[in-house]
């Protein structure tokens, strides 16, 4: 899988060994806490080694929540001390990845892509973000459809960033961010209807403590500002199952669900 969505697994997958620890209590001796532990560690490791910017801003900011929600519900001076300490040292291990300093770096500088560029393979998402903000202008409130959206959006791409149209058109971009694609490709009503899609569940997850559905949809909420998730398959697949499972199943008490 693209490392991007590899990441957001993983992610979930660090949520889910949570929720399993504190809510389902099912590391309660010292043997299954050293797997507990040992999994939290090989996970983060694999983020790491993936790279992933959304995946590395996401752990940092699971983690964080989950060290925050330690120190308030426990009585241990130990962790109240060292948890400051620990969320300063994984924001330093986030920002001094080589790939997040360079997208600060490109932000900071506004480096634009040159026409001499032609060998990049991934584009800078700014360039992709910007395109979308002109087609929405051009084309709101109704969008420009989804079958006219990728000649559009290539041209788009190539008048801001320099880019040959030829080699546009060979990779196929699109918006590299969720509520943009959808925004453009169906206007004002499809972002209203995938606002309502989040917004809904999560003050519901929020106000009934449900916090697996709540970790998810931010998650995966967070993940749709740096990728078009649902264009992909191995997106569609992992939101459309969770998503579904967690709103019919995961708090029905009929057990033969």
């Amino acid at each position: 899988h693209h490392r991007g969505y590899f990441s957001m697994y993983i992610v979930f997958a660090l949520a889910l060994l949570f929720y399993f620890d504190e809510k389902q209590k099912m590391f309660n001796n010292k043997t299954k806490k050293i797997l507990y532990f040992f999994l939290i560690a090989f996970f983060s490791l694999m983020i790491f080694l993936l790279s992933s910017r959304a995946g590395l801003l996401s752990v940092f900011i699971l983690f964080s929540v989950q060290i925050i929600r330690k120190i308030y519900i426990s009585k241990n001076i130990f962790y109240k001390i060292s948890a400051p300490v620990l969320i300063f040292f994984m924001l330093v291990l986030v920002f001094t990845n080589k790939r997040i300093k360079k997208t600060v770096d490109k932000l900071l500088t506004s480096e634009e892509i040159k026409k001499q560029d032609k060998k990049i393979k991934t584009p800078a998402r700014i360039y992709l973000w910007k395109a979308s903000a002109e087609l929405i202008k051009e084309n709101f409130p109704g969008g420009t459809g989804y079958e006219k959206f990728q000649n559009r959006f290539n041209e788009k791409y190539s008048e801001i960033s320099g880019r040959d149209m030829a080699d546009v058109k060979k990779i196929n971009l699109n918006a590299h961010n969720q509520f943009l694609e959808i925004f453009v490709k169906y206007g004002l009503a499809g972002i209203l209807i995938s606002a309502v899609l989040f917004l809904y569940p999560i003050f519901v997850s929020f106000k009934k403590k449900n916090l697996l559905f709540l970790a998810f949809l931010l998650i995966t909420g967070f993940n749709f500002l740096f990728e078009s998730v649902l264009n992909t398959l191995a997106g569609i697949v992992f939101f459309a199952f969770f998503y579904n499972y967690f709103i019919f199943v995961f708090n029905n008490k009929n057990k033969e669900v």
